[in-house]
């Protein structure tokens, strides 16, 4: 690493790079787990092809997002004679990563063409800034804007009484009914007593899922809080607290907005090379003046413990608490083979003579690298049950500005994938994906009340079944074309019985990244 040096936090390049974000109209919607500082859209392939192959150790490939110092330390490691497909890719990775100075800044600005749009032609961008000193201390912001779109003004689940973002449209002047912007990420990290506290804005994703993470996902917006994480031998530990979007309580007689807090703890341990399991688990809880609870504030004090010591006959609104315990499991055989799973326990009657249903949520998948040396196949399941995330009470359903922590479905609902994709080169894939999602009339904020137990996928159960071609071309270093097509036909859309409909889609991208180091 070269040699740094300190800067002024007004230095002439931050201004310059405001300037250019503010002059830009750009990015994108909720942020993905990847590592800070990583703007294009090319690196959850390159990296889940990358592990399979057994290319790169020593990464906790299911504890995301990874740490930025984390992968350029072993990216050096991959031997580059040994494949040149996969040397490539890794060059591609690096790219995305780089920042060889103190200071770095990257925009990255794409026009998006799409059918929907109005004009076909909207421009987006993502602006990132970074600030790392010898000593280990980041300071990190990532800004996006977009075009709106529908999803901005629909809430999937509970009264949600605070919004993250909002359309701005001065005059009705802009294209596609406004834009949106947001700073997607925003904190400070620094190392202390050989754990990494982290402090602000972060989006995390817990599991060994392509398609989602079942008891801590990126489907929400990213958390504002407070985590730590350290590595003890084979074990990587993380604990997240963090404070949720405030809900309105209207069940009965009293309405109030309730304050809502969430904590979880992981603990990932890498048995071998080949071997890897996580331990997770998970409370949120609020009410009507609610204050953090110390307990929950612990890094090392299981939170269903701490509930259950809690609960006494005078203090009901700790029994009400969501407490969830999750487990997830990635092995890998041989060589370009990957079997995986996860399992969420949200409510388990082990007691004989209860009547209350079980609620839980469960995934399986298979990842094959390296088929005829550029292909790879992966196929993956995944439900969540009737009564899963939801509860009593409306504050503590498993939700954060609308989204679900959890699986962008939520409850009551299954997806079935399958993908097939092929490296034309280091810098080029296509894939085609088939995928079926269900999901039944029931939402989070649906609960058991100790009625008769309704069945998987209740009432009319809507069915969306997609095939979508696509693939991705990075053209020089910093330059990237994006393209798909796909069929979508839609059985009782909304869970209205009948409401049937089949339509072809379709999308492209020119992305360039543009980026500072000093």
């Amino acid at each position: 690493m070269g040699t740094h040096r300190q800067i002024p936090l007004f230095d002439t390049a931050w201004l310059t790079i405001l300037a250019v974000v503010v002059g830009v109209a750009a990015p994108l919607t909720a942020v993905a787990a990847v590592p800070e500082y990583v703007l294009d859209a090319t690196w959850r392939d390159s990296l889940d092809f990358l592990l399979t192959r057994g290319e790169i150790h020593d990464v906790y490939r299911t504890s995301r997002p990874h740490g930025h110092a984390e992968l350029q330390a072993v990216f050096p490691r991959v031997d580059p004679g040994a494949d040149g497909l996969a040397a490539g890719i890794v060059t591609g990775l690096a790219r995305s990563l780089s920042h060889t100075g103190a200071f770095g800044a990257k925009l990255w600005t794409e026009a998006d063409l799409a059918p929907e749009h109005d004009p076909r032609v909207l421009p987006r961008a993502r602006a990132a800034i970074r600030y790392a000193n010898p000593r280990g201390l980041t300071l990190y912001q990532e800004f996006t804007v977009r075009p709106g779109s529908a999803d901005d003004a629909h809430v999937r689940g509970g009264q949600t009484a605070q919004f993250r973002t909002r359309v701005w449209n001065p005059g009705d002047l802009l294209p596609s009914g406004g834009y949106v912007a947001d700073f997607t990420r925003a904190f400070v990290r620094m190392p202390v007593a050989g754990v990494t506290v982290t402090v602000g804005r972060q989006p995390f994703r817990w599991g060994p899922g392509r398609s989602g993470a079942l008891t801590l996902s990126d489907a929400s917006p990213a958390l504002d809080g407070v985590s730590l994480s350290g590595r003890f031998g084979p074990v990587l530990g993380t604990a997240v607290f963090a404070t949720l979007n405030r809900l309105w309580h209207d069940d009965g007689d009293r309405r109030y907005l309730a304050r809502r807090y969430f904590s979880a703890h992981r603990l990932h341990w890498q048995l071998s090379e080949r071997l890897e399991i996580g331990v997770m688990d998970t409370v949120l809880y609020g009410g009507d003046g609610r204050q953090v609870e110390p307990y929950y504030l612990n890094p090392v004090l299981p939170f269903y413990a701490s509930q259950f010591n809690a609960t006494s006959d005078g203090n009901a609104a700790t029994l009400d608490d969501n407490a969830m315990i999750g487990a997830d499991v990635r092995w890998t055989p041989a060589p370009d083979w990957s079997a995986y799973g996860e399992l969420l326990i949200d409510d388990f009657a082990y007691d004989a003579d209860s009547d209350d249903p079980n609620a839980l949520a469960w995934m399986v998948g298979c990842h094959r690298a390296g088929l005829w040396t550029r292909g790879e196949a992966r196929v993956e399941y995944a439900r969540a049950g009737r009564y899963t995330y939801t509860h009593l009470r409306q504050e503590n359903q498993y939700t954060h500005y609308g989204a679900s922590l959890g699986p962008i479905l939520g409850n009551d609902a299954d997806t079935l994938s399958a993908e097939a994709a092929w490296w034309v080169s280091p810098d080029s894939r296509l894939s085609l994906r088939v995928e079926q999602r269900r999901k039944g009339d029931s939402g989070v904020d649906d609960r058991y009340r100790g009625e008769t137990a309704t069945g998987f996928l209740r009432g009319a159960a809507s069915t969306t079944r997609t095939a979508r071609l696509g693939g991705w071309r990075r053209v020089g270093p910093d330059w990237l074309l994006t393209g798909s097509a796909a069929y979508v036909d839609q059985r009782n859309r909304d869970n209205v019985p009948g409401a049937d409909a089949d339509t072809w889609e379709w999308r492209g991208t020119i992305g360039r990244r543009l980026h500072i180091d000093r």
